[in-house]
């Protein structure tokens, strides 16, 4: 028997009988992928650590006629810390929740798996702010999955930036800058301040290797927060039962 070795996330798990259970993974090599995690239920299993929601495992598979089998695993990051705090665990569920929503049927994921794993990263560490973290996942994830917005220039004259300030769709997804605008514009067009449309340029076209170093403003990152979801719901069909939890507490 050929057994096949990748890493992964488990961003789903759904419990089969009275000790097994049946786990999605979003994995380095392909794509989402649903395997059955035989005993893992029980607590002296091998498995049970390596098999939990947002653990992050190194796995030995092999093919099923349904799907894969897990036949071993080990533990490569759990983020402990971040489950000490009931509004960072809801907060990276919902991450988990955009993953499953949001990601193309594809089997190169890699670069949301990289995503996932580093915004969980500095969640755990507490190394940025939380409602910061929320914005970026939700903009940059959204800019991979096929739902960029158009942040280049104005969509009426190409200007990158006016004197008189630039405006952003949350439906359309682009930027009008104030002298093209037009009466029946407003309600469809958010002001942006200077440093909220940079920080939104950032989190969009940056080299992912810069991705998360950035700094904003107190107001800056709250007005970032409420724009970056409003722009989700307006591109999606919303219904985020982890958002909602998460907006409850």
């Amino acid at each position: 028997m050929a057994y096949i070795q990748m890493c992964g996330i488990v961003i789903r798990e759904v419990q089969v009988g009275e000790a097994d259970k049946i786990v999605h993974l979003l994995t380095d090599r392909a794509g989402i992928v649903s395997a059955s995690a035989k005993g893992a239920m029980r607590v002296k299993s091998k498995l049970v650590s390596a098999t939990g929601l947002l653990t992050y495992s190194s796995f030995s598979l092999y093919e099923g006629k349904a799907m894969y089998i897990i036949e071993d695993a080990k533990v490569l990051n759990q983020f402990w810390n971040l489950r000490k705090d009931v509004v960072d665990l809801s907060t990276a569920v919902y991450f988990l929740e955009l993953i499953r929503r949001l990601s193309p049927d594809e089997p190169d994921l890699s670069g949301h798996l990289r995503l996932l794993l580093n915004t969980l990263h500095f969640l755990d560490a507490k190394k940025r702010d939380r409602l910061l973290l929320k914005a970026l996942f939700e903009l940059r994830l959204l800019a991979m999955s096929g739902y960029m917005p158009d942040l280049v220039g104005c969509c009426r004259c190409g200007g990158y930036e006016c004197a008189g300030g630039m405006l952003f769709s949350p439906q359309n997804g682009n930027l009008l800058c104030r002298d093209c605008a037009q009466p029946g514009d407003g309600g469809r067009y958010v002001p942006l301040s200077p440093g909220l449309l940079a920080a939104m340029r950032h989190i969009i076209y940056s080299d992912f290797s810069a991705l998360f170093n950035f700094r904003v403003e107190p107001e800056t990152g709250a007005a970032l927060a409420r724009l970056a979801e409003q722009y989700l719901l307006c591109q999606t069909e919303g219904g985020f039962q982890a958002l909602d939890f998460l907006k409850s507490l």
